[in-house]
């Protein structure tokens, strides 16, 4: 029972550091968890031991150590993207009844690696595996919008080929696009690849990487995904796309 109680006091303490408070000294430590200071200055000298914090020798105030970045990229090297994607896509699935699909870039292509089918009867099917060109969707609209430059130059120096009578195929119109794209944090397609089909996609990011790891689309007839549902499903698309960011280490999301 006492070693549970000091390790629990340990993690409290672990806990207080803080971007927005990284440093304490112990007595600080002592009012924030509510022990005494000798109780704090154990505790700390403990982890400083194990080097979960180290002690500045000047101000004598403490900070976290090496040992918790070693054991922070542990966990951030075996972060999965579809992983974390997999239950965001779920809820999606229960709440709009449309297909969706998690997107992974292949050059200038997109590539559906996974699918949960809409459950209605008529449907827009997912197509696991298949890759299509980045410009004319959704998913790989949000790529270039938040890639590199060198990728939009190779996705758009054309000849752009019309998938519909609805496909932009002028890059400057497609570059505007990608403005909106960047500035709302989600790309809309509305029968630019398929005919009498639309989508709707959020980029997924990764910690420390600036261009999109993943994508995550909802795709459905446009009678059901007209322009006002699609629009109504812009905040929750958002908050999927930086809930999933977030769990992946992003904390510098662009939007």
């Amino acid at each position: 029972m006492l070693e549970m109680k000091s390790l629990a006091r340990g993690l409290r303490v672990l806990g207080c550091f803080t971007t927005q408070a990284p440093e304490w000294g112990a007595a600080e430590l002592a009012r924030a968890i509510g022990v005494d200071r000798v109780m704090a200055w154990r505790t700390l000298r403990t982890l400083c031991a194990e080097n979960f914090v180290t002690q500045d020798p000047v101000t004598k105030r403490y900070r976290l150590g090496i040992r918790v970045i070693e054991l922070a990229g542990s966990v951030l090297a075996n972060l999965d993207p579809f992983a974390e994607a997999k239950p965001h896509m779920a809820a999606l699935w229960q709440e709009t009844q449309e297909t969706v699909r998690f997107i992974l870039r292949s050059g200038t292509m997109i590539v559906v690696a996974n699918v949960l089918e809409c459950p209605q009867s008529v449907r827009i099917v997912g197509n696991m595996g298949r890759r299509v060109p980045m410009y004319c969707t959704a998913a790989g609209r949000v790529f270039l919008a938040f890639g590199s430059e060198t990728l939009r130059q190779e996705a758009l120096k054309g000849p752009l080929v019309a998938q519909t009578v609805h496909t932009l195929t002028d890059p400057n119109a497609i570059l505007a696009q990608l403005k909106l794209i960047r500035r709302d944090g989600v790309a809309i397609d509305e029968e630019e690849m398929t005919e009498h089909a639309s989508a709707i996609a959020v980029p997924i990011f990764n910690r420390g990487v600036h261009e999109p790891a993943a994508c995550v689309a909802v795709m459905g007839p446009s009678v059901r995904l007209t322009r006002a549902r699609l629009e109504a499903l812009m905040p929750r698309m958002r908050n999927v796309g930086r809930s999933i960011s977030q769990a992946l280490g992003c904390t510098n999301l662009p939007f």
